[in-house]
């Protein structure tokens, strides 16, 4: 065990300067802790928050819209250490061809050996899903690092299902969970189709499956989608922003405080990166134009502006990339409390990552 002392801690929410007993876990939170029975790092100046959780990351890479010279590449360990992401959620996009749940599942356990707490979702783009098993269900109970399903609605690269066969495979990503004791979620990519959230608003109001089964994502992607995600909110359903900054003022923020105008439940609001996933851009007719990457650093980098600039926003920001997706994973992390499996960033007074630590093991950066 260690103490990391007289650190100013949020954890998320401001506790003031305090020591952190750690193991792989976190031991206690104290005014001052007795150094003598543990190693100790005195911390003074620095700040420490809980590592960051990116809910959706292509970590074996994105993009082939334009053809295979427009795939990104595999993220490394040490990409996403900088970038402040101690635990991740690997999905697949548009390519369920040429990139498989195989792929991702060897590329999550190449992180979990390197101490990035990595998951992954089953499916793509593509109904039927693309599954390890043959079964969305038994990926989902056999595979430990399988949380839940990736699908798609709403773009013209998805495969517009019946609403039974929508139904029948999130019925199957929800029975895996409570099999499993996992959320088994539905990931669903909205894309700027007609539809928007009716394919899974007509399960919602038809059936017995509840919203919160559904985590829709990219919902900022246009005005009138985030406008239907506050009724979607209103229904107990969760939400996911895709994190964006171009060194001005993040599209993040003002996303956000729309939402916050609009009386969104901000604990029910998750922000992800989309990291290493292609960024196509397309005409009025959907024909490929060019491709931009999304930076996994995007998370921290929005935390670091609102933290110069708005240290209100900046702790909504972070309870948004933290805590809320580790409770929607139903998973204890993202957090700095008792009990909780020690991940943390150690930050100057300028916001530089100095420590990263992933369950109790400390990297210098």
């Amino acid at each position: 065990m260690i103490v990391l002392k007289n650190l100013e801690v949020y954890s998320p929410s401001y506790l003031g300067k305090k020591d952190i007993l750690i193991s792989n876990k976190i031991e206690s939170i104290t005014p001052e802790a007795i150094c003598e029975i543990s190693g100790f790092m005195d911390l003074d100046e620095h700040i420490a928050i809980p590592g960051l959780i990116d809910i959706h990351v292509h970590i074996t890479g994105g993009g082939g819209e334009g053809g295979f010279e427009y795939r990104t590449f595999p993220l490394s360990h040490e990409e996403i250490k900088s970038s402040g992401i101690t635990t991740l959620v690997g999905v697949l996009g548009t390519d369920g061809i040429t990139r498989n749940v195989e792929n991702l599942l060897s590329h999550a356990k190449y992180l979990k050996r390197n101490n990035i707490n990595a998951y992954i979702l089953t499916g793509s783009y593509r109904i039927p899903p693309i599954t390890l098993t043959g079964d969305v269900e038994k990926d989902i109970i056999f595979i430990e690092e399988i949380l839940g399903l990736k699908i798609a609605i709403s773009d013209h690269r998805s495969s517009y299902p019946s609403r039974d066969l929508l139904l029948d495979y999130v019925t199957r990503a929800r029975r895996g969970g409570i099999l499993s004791g996992k959320p088994g979620y539905i990931n669903v990519h909205l894309g700027n189709g007609k539809d928007m959230f009716n394919p899974i608003l007509d399960i919602i109001e038809n059936t017995d499956i509840p919203a919160e089964q559904f985590l829709p994502t990219h919902v900022d992607r246009n005005e009138n989608l985030l406008k239907e995600s506050l009724n979607f909110l209103k229904l107990g359903g969760w939400i996911d922003i895709t994190a964006e900054y171009d060194g001005k003022i993040p599209k993040t923020i003002e996303t956000l405080k729309f939402l916050i105008n609009n009386n969104a439940d901000l604990n029910r609001i998750t922000i992800s990166s989309d990291g290493n996933g292609s960024k196509p851009l397309f005409d009025e007719n959907g024909r490929f134009l060019k491709m931009d990457v999304a930076s996994p650093k995007v998370l921290y980098e929005i935390l670091r502006y609102a933290w110069y600039n708005d240290k209100e926003m900046f702790l909504k920001l972070l309870k948004m990339v933290t805590e809320n997706p580790g409770n929607y994973l139903k998973i204890k992390r993202g957090k700095i409390d008792i009990g909780y499996y020690a991940d943390l960033l150690i930050l100057d007074n300028d916001f530089n990552i100095k420590y990263y630590i992933s369950n109790g093991v400390i990297y210098k950066i």
